[in-house]
């Protein structure tokens, strides 16, 4: 019995001086690095035979390619092991693929990049055989989520999020207007294309889109109008919403007619709201993007 305790912890001393031997494998052997807005760095290592990608935080976090399979490697204390998508909540890789169809793949990060769960971002690298390559990161603030779908069929997803930039403009959180946003890879990188995929755009906006802001400009006349009040002193957002909907569609005219339709009689301060919005939504981070996406 004792015997077996003696062996059993020759074992486990001898398991963890080999983790500790790799910890410094890790710390001694990479190969290139890249510091990303401050937020986080990744490395690329070489570790007995595997390679990876790291980025450090509070834990060194390191993506292998074991038998095939992305899996994420934490070099802290414990060296644990993780699923691909497992790990930290702050600055995870979702998954590596070859996005582009250059033969390399490519590795897409999204974290958190402050506190209390402000901001999202996403970031793409490619994976060289020599170097890391930063193929652009896109602020999210406080959404999370992203989509790559293949919009027009030549094999290359097109990257599709929200605008975060109109989050608690005249409206709460829970109410603000969310755009889409389209890039589409071209020329080693992912470029604004709203205006490309107009049709796209439209075709999203939802069939019963007037139908609810009749409902929603209704209420707000009949039982929620104040003028004092930081957001009920206007319509509700679905009127700007939908306005945005249109113009990222770049379909301008259409957000002026329903401004000018369904702005109530009974709230005032249309035209200085209008002037406010014209100057709001061009200083969106992405607007200069989507202002020549119509290449």
């Amino acid at each position: 019995m004792r015997k077996a305790l003696v062996i059993t912890i020759l074992m486990v001393l001898s398991l963890t001086m080999g983790m500790v031997h790799a910890q410094d494998q890790i710390a001694k052997e990479i190969i290139d690095s890249l510091v990303i807005d401050d937020h986080y760095s990744v490395g690329k290592y070489e570790l007995t035979g595997m390679k990876g990608i790291a980025r450090g935080n509070k834990a060194q976090q390191l993506i292998f390619y074991l038998d095939g399979a992305p899996t994420m490697y934490t070099a802290s204390k414990n060296l644990e092991l993780y699923d691909f998508n497992g790990g930290e909540k702050a600055s995870k890789p979702d998954y590596a693929r070859d996005i582009n169809g250059d033969g390399l793949e490519e590795i897409i990060i999204q974290g958190h990049t402050g506190l209390g769960g402000c901001c999202n971002h996403i970031a793409f690298h490619t994976l060289g055989k020599a170097a890391i390559q930063d193929l652009g990161t896109f602020d999210l603030q406080e959404f999370d989520e992203f989509e790559l779908k293949d919009i027009d069929n030549d094999s290359i997803p097109e990257l599709i999020f929200q605008d975060p930039h109109y989050l608690k403009w005249n409206a709460p959180f829970s109410e603000s207007p969310r755009p889409t946003v389209i890039y589409k890879w071209d020329n080693g990188k992912y470029r604004g294309a709203n205006f490309k995929f107009s049709d796209y755009l439209l075709k999203q906006i939802d069939k019963n889109a007037i139908k609810d802001l009749e409902k929603a400009i209704k209420r707000r006349v009949e039982k929620e109008y104040d003028p004092d009040h930081e957001y009920y002193k206007y319509p509700p957002a679905r009127l700007w919403g939908l306005m945005l909907d249109y113009i990222y569609a770049n379909k301008k005219d259409k957000a002026e007619t329903i401004l000018m339709q369904y702005w109530p009689d009974e709230i005032p301060g249309k035209d200085l709201f209008y002037v406010q919005f014209l100057v709001n939504f061009k200083k969106s981070d992405y607007w200069p993007d989507i202002e020549k996406s119509e290449w």
